[in-house]
């Protein structure tokens, strides 16, 4: 029967771009990668709105409950879902006058579409594993946010050995461990290679470009080749670095090492590497272009891969409500 899913990638960024906030006008689009790691761009303006809420509601007490549902802390490390985004988007309405007096927010708050500015401005936004694992919970293939590193969903979407193994709404992790993406869809091509539709959350370093995409994205018609390429050996690699965390808790520091250890570590040419997971190179092709490419493996979901729902699977109730 396989995983049945509620709805498909692609449908989860039409809903992540046009979010409805209590008491605000119009919908709201999340338009941009956001991640709390250093070591992926450590944005600290969110930091900024959750201190001044904080500070907001212990004036208007009425609130304060609105800071502690569950998924309150995620939306602030780019690791939300909708209602945690529309939660914290409606505190910004109520709280808008004092939270003015911020100096990091004051500027987008005087807008007259002040939300989509905090957005474009990076102050909400999501990164790689917090649009796969808050897809995963809110399609009902998880009972909860599963949160984790890229390759830890190797532990439910093993990564496949023969590009036969594939599956539509595969997982691609990048075999270095920093990036996850998920297959919308596929088409198999001559050689075993594969054209594909991407869902990430990713971003492009250097000024803004309208051509290409920002945050929640579809990337069609990317293609990825078998054949091999780079590893790193994970398990090895987070040794080091937790032993090296044991000794240094200087966020820069850190930062510094693992790009030293990932330099010294990666393997290339090799054509198997974790969990003996298929090694292929994903391009930076694509409309709008991918923006993380490289080195990955491609995770299939045990129990047959993930189905979409369809009126065959509906129950009794669900049948008598349509």
């Amino acid at each position: 029967m396989g995983n049945i899913a509620q709805f498909t990638p692609v449908d989860y960024i039409k809903r992540l771009r046009s979010l409805s906030v209590p008491g605000y006008d119009g919908t709201v689009a999340i338009t941009r990668y956001m991640s709390a790691n250093p070591a992926y761009g450590g944005n600290a303006r969110p930091a900024d709105l959750l201190n001044a809420i904080a500070a907001a509601v212990k004036k208007r007490t009425d609130l304060a409950a609105k800071t502690k549902v569950d998924g309150y802390a995620r939306v602030f490390t780019g690791q939300g879902d909708p209602d945690g985004f529309i939660n914290v988007m409606s505190l910004v309405v109520e709280l808008r006058e004092e939270l003015m007096k911020t100096k990091a927010l004051a500027e987008p708050l005087k807008k007259g579409n002040y939300l989509q500015e905090l957005c474009d401005k990076g102050v909400f936004g999501m990164d790689c594993i917090g649009f796969v694992g808050t897809y995963m919970s809110e399609s009902c293939l998880e009972p909860s946010y599963p949160g984790g590193r890229p390759l830890d969903y190797t532990a439910k979407f093993p990564p496949i050995k023969d590009v036969d193994e594939i599956e539509q709404y595969s997982v691609v992790m990048k075999a270095d461990g920093q990036h996850i993406q998920m297959i919308n869809d596929y088409e198999l091509l001559a050689n075993g290679t594969l054209k594909v539709d991407l869902c990430q959350s990713a971003s492009w370093a250097g000024a803004f470009d309208s051509s290409k995409g920002y945050g929640p994205q579809f990337n069609g018609g990317v293609l990825l080749r078998p054949g091999g390429g780079s590893y790193l050996p994970v398990e090895a690699f987070r040794a080091a670095m937790a032993k090296f965390k044991q000794q240094n808790s200087d966020p820069k520091a850190i930062v510094a090492k693992e790009k030293e250890l990932r330099k010294e570590m990666t393997e290339t040419n090799r054509k198997f590497g974790f969990c003996g997971g298929a090694i292929f190179q994903l391009g930076g092709d694509g409309s709008p272009p991918n923006p993380v490419s490289g080195s990955v493996y491609i995770g299939v979901m045990k129990g047959g891969g993930i189905r979409i729902k369809t009126p065959r699977d509906w129950s009794a109730v669900e049948y008598q409500q349509r």
